[in-house]
């Protein structure tokens, strides 16, 4: 039955050509309802701002999993199309590569509306190319602050690179002393990602990238600087799990660590090189030069979640009600009697979390069992589980290692819930645990009843 499946979907894409559209640049739209929010003048400002930190983080996202996936299959299957649309992995690429440029194109001009927006109302995005005497003695002294924080990498032009983390901006340097030529690499995970200041009620952000290569000659002395950039690579996430039945935890922690030197599927520059400095970095990087992207807006745009400035700017903050009227030590013998309906986000979870204190309170319950997909960084509902652990209860937690990007998370909890007394087990070797189960079980006077706790989403006080 499923060969004849595959026969019927090859038949219907090649029968009816344009049909379906294509995983990847289905995806790519998504995206781009991203970018339509950023640019909407009816959106509160920073929230626009965020809109395009949310554009620029899917982004990277997908191209760590979605485009490492797709170079996977270009290099083993080169020859296998998708089988509603016909296109070849290698083809796929192209097309992610050409629309992310078209993309960029109006990501720039929104980012350059939104820069001059929030000048009006005085939040100043420092502008290097054109900075006053007044922010430059300033932004130096920022420099000077962080100067003992940076830990330059200098090397011939014939070596090879330093070693690029994923995701770490690095300000990268090419130097000339006489008829000398070098190149220097700065990593930036040491330091914060911008600073600030104020001037005449002014807010000043400095972004500690183009800080860093603005004040390059102070420390390069005995060096001229002739061309400088930020850069950052994208790489590979579509790391194989071998074996995943076998020591998951310990697979888990391998894979991360091989995640991060995984080759690269994309280069982001901020700056302009001229064409032999560039062919000269590119080499070095061993990425296809299409693969590369300069662009004019700063990779790290969180500052956007922590600068003030007046209500207007933002939505409306909308908190998670607490109106279910219930207190610990009250919810089991209401449920008792009745199913207590919890609507996350919309309900605090709290009232969750109460549930598994009083559960470790009440002498009837014998044990808690739940599952686990993603946890906040500060989970209120690990903290209960550890606890009900402490008070004598058999406490097991199906913990999904395999959350994307969430494993490290997830494997020290798992760790911290293991110390605290809890049982962990991991789940099936070829599947993702996504529900959302908790059955509390007690038993009194010989009689076993349980609690059942239902739900979607993540027990995420956070994200919940």
């Amino acid at each position: 039955m499923a060969s004849k499946n595959k026969k019927r979907e090859s038949a219907a894409s090649s029968s009816a050509p344009g049909v379906y559209v294509n995983r990847e640049i289905s995806w790519l739209a998504f995206n781009q309802r991203i970018l339509v929010e950023a640019a909407d003048r009816s959106v509160p400002l920073l929230e626009r701002l965020k809109f395009l930190m949310i554009y620029q983080s899917n982004l990277e996202e997908f191209y760590r999993v979605r485009v490492g996936v797709l170079t996977h299959r270009a290099l083993l299957t080169p020859d296998k199309a998708d089988p509603l649309t016909g296109l070849l992995p290698e083809a796929q690429i192209n097309e992610v590569l050409r629309i992310t440029r078209e993309q960029q194109t109006s990501a720039e001009g929104i980012w350059k509306d939104i820069r001059e927006e929030l000048r009006a109302v005085n939040i100043d995005v420092l502008d290097f190319k054109k900075i006053s005497k007044v922010d430059e003695l300033m932004s130096k002294k920022l420099f000077c602050d962080i100067r003992d924080l940076l830990f330059p990498k200098v090397i011939g032009v014939d070596q090879p690179l330093p070693f690029l983390w994923n995701g770490d901006s690095n300000v990268i340097a090419f130097l000339r002393r006489g008829a000398e030529q070098k190149l220097c690499v700065i990593p930036l995970h040491r330091v914060p990602a911008y600073q600030t200041f104020e001037i005449d009620g002014c807010l000043k952000i400095v972004l500690t990238a183009q800080l860093v290569r603005h004040f390059l000659p102070l420390l390069f002395k005995k060096d001229a600087v002739v061309s400088s950039v930020i850069a950052e690579v994208t790489r590979n996430a579509d790391v194989f799990l071998e074996d995943a039945d076998d020591d998951l935890r310990h697979k888990i922690s391998d894979m991360l660590t091989k995640r991060r030197r995984e080759m690269p599927v994309r280069v982001r520059l901020y700056g302009k090189l001229n064409d032999s400095a560039k062919a000269i970095l590119i080499k070095k990087l061993r990425v296809p030069e299409n693969r590369v992207f300069t662009q004019n807006i700063p990779f790290d745009l969180s500052f956007c979640t922590s600068v003030g400035g007046p209500p207007s700017l933002r939505y409306e903050e909308r908190r998670p009600a607490r109106d279910i009227g219930l207190k610990k030590g009250e919810y089991f013998k209401y449920i008792e009697k009745r199913d207590l309906l919890m609507s996350f986000p919309f309900q605090s979870m709290t009232a969750f979390v109460d549930l598994i204190y009083e559960a470790a309170d009440d002498p009837d319950v014998t044990s808690v069992k739940i599952t686990l997909y993603r946890m906040s960084g500060s989970s209120k509902v690990a903290a209960a589980l550890a606890y009900a652990a402490d008070r004598g209860k058999d406490v097991l937690c199906l913990l999904e290692l395999r959350a994307r990007f969430d494993e490290q998370n997830n494997i020290d909890y798992s760790e911290m819930l293991e110390d605290a007394g809890c049982r962990v087990i991991y789940g099936l070797p070829d599947y993702k645990v996504h529900s959302k189960l908790c059955v509390i079980t007690k038993v009194r006077e010989g009689t076993v009843s349980r609690i059942t706790q239902v739900g979607t989403g993540n027990y995420n006080e956070v994200t919940g």
